[in-house]
């Protein structure tokens, strides 16, 4: 509201969206940002407590315009000159999950050609904090997490490649593959499964990220197993088939999460027809007696 001539705000999250959208403005539209402008917004926006609401409103205007690339390329040089205050950055973005952030910073630093300033902050973690592959993965952004994976496939080794990217895990204990299930991306899933393919053994595949648990005692087929896509369910399925042995299978179908509940109790509530009748099929060549007789009670 306009009082006396001065801009006043009723509420302080209206002044804290404008903020946001000058900076996106300035990103979008502007030429040269100014030294002390880059600053401002590398230094304490992107990094203090007190303006994680404009991080929240700059998070969802960048999702809907692209920063200039000569903007990117100046506020790369910046921020491969802060380095320190560059894992900040991303933490900060890391742990509010902010995709579109980490995009920017992401973006900035490879249009400036400072790829392996970029490649130390996207490996970097600490206890409480998930990576930026994490977080990509989380929200679903397959843009973000393809761009990542390309440029650690030229920079990091094989063994790097499965401990730091495909298998490593958040401090919930979720890979980027749990997380992918979770959000319900099947193209996330599908492209994840198709580097797992190319640099882990069988081995890391089936324990790491077919058979493995999260700290909340739940598989991803737990997870994928909760939504109501039968798609994806089916999709993940076909993989567990070609990859696990019928008795890892069947333990996989009757392990029991948290609240006492079988991949089977969840799918039983949630699955079409079809999808229970396929399971039951597999169930009844493959498990013991006593297990397809807990499956058709799960059915009932």
């Amino acid at each position: 509201m306009n009082c006396e001539g001065k801009l006043q705000f009723i509420h302080r999250s209206l002044a804290e969206y404008y903020v946001a959208d000058f900076f996106v403005n300035q990103l979008t539209k502007g030429t040269k940002p100014s030294v002390q402008l880059q600053d401002h917004l590398l230094k304490d926006i992107f990094v203090k407590a007190g303006y994680r609401v404009i991080r929240v409103f700059m998070d969802g205007l960048m999702a809907m315009s692209e920063p200039l690339e000569n903007v990117l390329k100046q506020y790369g040089n910046h921020i491969n000159d802060l380095r320190k205050d560059g894992v900040l950055m991303l933490y900060q973005a890391a742990r509010e999950r902010n995709a579109h952030i980490i995009g920017f910073l992401s973006d900035s630093l490879q249009a400036a050609e400072h790829t392996d300033t970029l490649i130390q902050l996207l490996l970097a973690q600490d206890n409480d904090t998930p990576t930026a592959w994490h977080v990509a993965a989380e929200c679903g952004n397959l843009k973000l997490l393809q761009m990542q994976w390309e440029l650690a496939k030229k920079k990091l080794t094989a063994e790097d490649l499965s401990n730091k990217l495909l298998l490593a895990k958040d401090n919930r204990g979720q890979t980027a593959w749990h997380m992918a299930a979770e959000c319900g991306n099947l193209q996330l899933l599908q492209k994840l499964w198709e580097w797992a393919n190319q640099v882990l053994t069988t081995e890391a595949i089936r324990e790491e990220l077919l058979l493995a648990r999260d700290n909340n005692k739940q598989t991803f087929l737990h997870v994928v197993a909760t939504r109501r896509n039968t798609e994806e369910f089916e999709k993940i399925w076909d993989w567990a088939i070609e990859k696990l042995s019928s008795e890892e299978i069947g333990k996989l179908l009757l392990a029991k999460d948290p609240h006492e509940l079988t991949v089977l109790h969840v799918g039983a509530k949630k699955f079409n027809p079809e999808l229970l009748e396929k399971l039951l099929d597999w169930a009844t060549e493959n498990l013991s007696p006593e297990e397809i007789e807990i499956f058709a009670r799960l059915r009932q």
